[in-house]
């Protein structure tokens, strides 16, 4: 049975988190590391010649909602809240289609 308050939980939690972590479109997050080739300023940029493939979060969380939609594990319902909400979140950017940069 689905506790839609978990749910609910877990969306909450990624609005916080996302208010915390992003600033503006096209903006740096809070936590910028760089792991070269991976990360980039806190982004999943991989170097491709000299432009670079962005991997969107809202792209990695829909993976992460669909693991969690097929395997029972632990606090899933606040994992299925906080997926939705950071794929809403990475939905809304004007660019989020865009997966080739420069």
């Amino acid at each position: 049975m689905v506790q839609y308050y978990k749910l609910i939980i877990g969306l909450v939690l990624a609005w916080v988190y996302c208010m915390f972590m992003f600033k503006k479109e096209k903006d740096c997050p809070r936590v910028s590391v760089t792991i070269y080739p991976i990360l980039y300023k806190g982004m999943i940029k991989i170097p491709i010649d000299n432009k670079a493939l962005h991997v969107h979060h809202w792209l990695v969380y829909l993976f992460v909602l669909l693991w969690l939609l097929t395997n029972h594990v632990p606090y899933r319902e606040f994992g299925i809240g906080f997926a939705i909400g950071m794929i809403a979140h990475g939905l809304h950017y004007r660019d989020c289609f865009e997966f080739i940069t420069d």
